[in-house]
């Protein structure tokens, strides 16, 4: 299986591999996602809240697309 690789921020490596994801962000758990969906998540995490991303992590859970779970959280949490 071929290894994608992304960049991470504030880190001094640099780069760290999908499946190296931290299993959680800012304290919300990503267990039961997809890997898409935790790539997405912790590209995500720069730019929202703890309480945005919970809400996110809670719908795509449920089904929910990743757009449909933003959209939502931003409604309901807002940034």
């Amino acid at each position: 299986m071929e290894r994608k690789w992304i960049k991470v921020r504030k880190r001094k490596k640099g780069w760290k591999s999908v499946s190296e994801m931290a299993k959680n962000l800012k304290g919300i758990s990503l267990k039961g996602l997809s890997k898409s969906q935790k790539s997405l998540m912790s590209k995500h995490k720069i730019h929202h809240t703890k309480a945005h991303l919970r809400k996110m992590a809670v719908e795509m859970r449920k089904g929910k697309t990743f757009k449909q779970s933003h959209n939502i959280a931003m409604r309901k949490t807002g940034k």
